[in-house]
């Protein structure tokens, strides 16, 4: 009890505390009462044990009428605490149910959260991989370009050779054409 009576304030629910000491007290309240009829039932016995058979009478009747108090005061506590145990078996079900719902909830949010970064993670690879080709493309283009001129300058090889390279300078600017 000390150990909840020393939690940090943030921790502490004061709409759900103040619900809680009501109710808590409204117990302790019926607990007294309960508590005072069993104390008036053996005073009303010891009181028995010392009178005389003229007011014997008497005494019984105010004993039957403190036994029947405190046998109401009983059963009003016994129902009540019945009504009380209902709700808050119905609360505890109903805890369970959220805690249940907020456990797939959050089991589900997890893997959209996943699902989303591996969607991200395939779209970045696809963009590196297409900017890496189109890069790879340039550098072909550009040094099968300057091999182009080599052998156009150089007049020694034969047209087959130039135009196997302007062939494949084509094939590369429209695959890049493609890929962009």
């Amino acid at each position: 009890m000390n150990d909840f009576l020393n939690l940090p304030e943030e921790r502490v629910d004061r709409t759900k505390s103040s619900v809680f000491l009501y109710y808590l007290a409204r117990a302790s309240s019926k607990l007294e009462h309960r508590d005072i009829a069993h104390k008036k039932v053996k005073l009303s016995i010891n009181q028995l044990k010392q009178i005389n058979d003229k007011r014997l009478s008497q005494h019984v009747e105010e004993l039957e009428g403190h036994i029947a108090e405190a046998l109401r005061s009983e059963k009003q506590i016994k129902a009540h605490q019945q009504g009380e145990e209902g709700v808050h078996i119905e609360l505890t079900h109903k805890i369970t149910k959220l805690e249940h719902k907020l456990g797939r909830y959050l089991d589900t949010q997890d893997e959209r959260k996943k699902r989303v970064d591996e969607l991200e993670r395939k779209i970045k690879e696809k963009f590196e991989t297409k900017r890496k080709t189109v890069v790879d493309s340039k550098k072909d283009i550009e040094r099968l370009t300057k091999l182009y001129k080599e052998i156009k300058k150089d007049k020694k090889h034969s047209t087959s050779d130039l135009l196997r390279v302007a062939n494949k300078i084509a094939s590369l600017k429209d695959a890049l054409k493609m890929v962009q």
